[in-house]
Parts: structure tokens; C-alpha cells; sequence
């Protein structure tokens, strides 16, 4: 993947969000940007996207951490991305998690105890505090759409 990354990236794009003079906002997702002589409308979330996609390729297995104040339990963050789960599917789904939780710790920081609770989340730029807002979601993803027996990080 970092190759592929590598291989595929764009000098002048980097050249241009290396050297770019922010404008200003134009609404919630679209920003405007100046290069040079020329004034560029960016849809921000995406590069953002992006930009966090990036980070996650080359700097994988090497993250720092960000320390929750309060554990979040899983079976609970299940719950609040799917409020329609039954007691003994969001069990099921934040034992899929635990059983995996080792390897979540070493490559990602996601750092999660023995009885199911969430204590840190991957840090990927130093400072940067995660919408905290979208980790229900993140939790049911990992517990959803990861094939956990034919995981490779070849």
C-alpha cells in the first residue's frame, strides 16, 4: 500500500498544499485556496479523507495514542451505532473486537481491555483531538466489515 501511495502521488499537488495561502470558508465542506496566481475551491472533508488515509498508510504500526478520560464500553458504542442490536448481537460483535484486541493495540493503538471497554484511540497527528462523535460508528465497523480470520498487512 505505501507503495502504491508512493508510486501514484502527485508532485504539483504537493507542491500545491505545501505552499497554498488559505482564503477562507465558502460553506461547511468547501474552502478556497490560493496557489501561486491561481485560486483553487476545495472540498475540504475530502481532502481531509484524504490526507487521514495517508497518514494511516505511512505511518502504520507507529502510532501514538490518545488517552480517553473516561473508558467507553464497546457493547455500548454498538448500541449507539445501531440502536436496533439486541442485547446478545452487541455481545457477540464486541467479542469479535476483544478477541482481536491485541492486534487493534500493536498496529493501531486502539487500546481495549479484557472485559470490553475502550481506553485510547489512535493519535495520528500530535495535538489533533478525533471527533469522539464517530467512534460508535468506527467500533461497529470493526466489528462488521473486517473479514478478522483473513486479516494481512502484507
Amino acid at each position: 500500500m505505501k507503495k502504491a501511495l508512493c508510486a501514484t502521488a502527485s508532485v504539483s499537488l504537493r507542491s500545491l498544499f505545501k505552499e497554498h495561502i488559505y482564503i477562507g470558508a465558502v460553506d461547511v465542506d468547501q474552502v478556497l485556496i490560493q496557489h501561486s496566481t491561481s485560486i483553487y475551491l476545495v472540498d475540504a472533508q475530502d481532502c481531509l479523507r484524504n490526507f487521514f488515509y495517508q497518514i494511516l498508510v505511512l505511518s502504520f504500526g507507529n502510532f501514538g495514542s490518545y488517552k480517553l478520560s473516561e473508558c467507553a464500553s464497546l457493547i455500548e458504542l454498538l448500541c449507539i451505532a445501531d440502536n436496533n442490536l439486541s442485547p446478545t448481537e452487541a455481545h457477540q460483535k464486541a467479542a469479535i473486537i476483544i478477541e482481536n484486541r491485541e492486534m487493534l493495540d500493536d498496529y493501531f493503538c486502539l487500546s481495549i481491555t479484557e472485559n470490553g471497554n475502550l481506553n485510547s484511540i489512535p493519535s495520528l497527528i500530535d495535538g489533533f483531538i478525533p471527533q469522539l462523535e464517530s467512534l460508535p460508528q468506527l467500533i461497529l465497523t470493526l466489528a462488521n466489515d473486517i473479514i478478522w480470520h483473513d486479516v494481512s498487512f502484507s
